[in-house]
């Protein structure tokens, strides 16, 4: 069977396009399965993502997330300053923990500096019970440092409903990019 001068270059044209519209992915366009990208890189230096059912609130200005209405778990992500490059993750924390306990009167801390990877960068993990106005929670602060910042994500919930979410904490924490190197 022969083809047509025009049948071969249609040919070409389909072939070529299906070639670049598997090359033109690039970093930005991935978003993990069931996650929703919450941040926008050219107001933060970093990329985070949430399970889909999960609702963005950047209402305060803060990157945070919550899973429902009726449970208001959330998380939020926060960077402060690096003034002192000297100061470790654990002096950090050390540093906070004195205004944490003034704070709050009951706080029990249940994980004290686990150490963890986050966006390829060396993070610590502190979890602790604490009440707000009467309620009791349960809060993960994990610290990291990156490109002359603290980063501060933070996951809080009710002790009760703490465990539920925690796959999913741990998932958005895996997906954490950095922009600077």
């Amino acid at each position: 069977m022969k083809y047509s001068y025009l049948q071969k270059i249609t040919a070409v044209i389909i072939c070529m396009a299906a070639l670049l519209s598997f090359c033109a992915c690039t970093k930005d366009a991935f978003v993990p399965s069931g996650m929703k990208k919450i941040t926008n890189s050219s107001i933060v230096d970093y990329t985070m993502y949430v399970p889909n059912e999960w609702t963005e609130d950047i209402s305060t200005g803060v990157v945070t997330a919550y899973y429902s209405q009726q449970d208001r778990s959330s998380i939020s992500m926060m960077a402060f300053d690096h003034k002192d490059s000297s100061t470790t993750l654990a002096q950090y924390w050390e540093g906070y923990q004195d205004e944490y306990k003034a704070t709050f009167s009951d706080m029990e801390i249940l994980t004290d500096g686990d150490d963890m990877i986050v966006g390829n960068r060396a993070a610590k993990k502190y979890v602790y019970n604490a009440s707000v106005t009467g309620t009791e929670y349960r809060f993960m602060q994990v610290f990291i440092i990156s490109g002359g910042y603290v980063y501060c994500f933070t996951y809080t919930s009710t002790p009760e409903k703490y465990e539920s979410h925690l796959e999913d904490v741990n998932r958005i924490l895996e997906y954490i990019e950095f922009n600077q190197g």
